[in-house]
């Protein structure tokens, strides 16, 4: 099955959001999306296109780190934003693709969300 260009996004149940516009930080809970942009990109490439991005949403802190995920590549970006909120995306580049998971969460959720997070990314295969 090929899969079109796009993302989801799947929140629990208890998920609170500031809505303060369409990209608010969460409140409560935790929010994880999945994307795929049909888009061939290395590290670099990535790494100067999500700063271009983050330039625009007010980031605090921001850190990249290269990291392999079952025994594939993959770039982490952990970030805090005035706009959006703390949060943690994973880049996988494959041939002509560039997919994505990412995660945010509420101030008192860290811990919770990242240990379901990090489970979650181990089972996942991009082939």
């Amino acid at each position: 099955m090929e899969i079109m260009e796009g993302s989801i996004v799947l929140y629990t149940p208890e998920v609170e959001e500031r809505w303060l516009n369409e990209m608010s930080p969460l409140k409560k809970g935790c929010g994880i999306e999945i994307a795929v942009v049909y888009k061939k990109m290395n590290f670099d490439e990535i790494k100067k296109e999500i700063k271009q991005i983050h330039a625009g949403l007010g980031i605090k802190s921001e850190e990249f780190e290269e990291i392999t995920i079952n025994n594939r590549q993959a770039l982490k970006n952990t970030f805090d934003s005035i706009v959006i909120g703390p949060g943690i995306v994973v880049y996988f580049p494959s041939k002509d693709k560039l997919y994505s998971v990412s995660i945010n969460w509420g101030p008192d959720e860290k811990e919770n969300c990242l240990q379901e997070f990090n489970k979650f990314l181990e089972t996942i295969l991009i082939k």
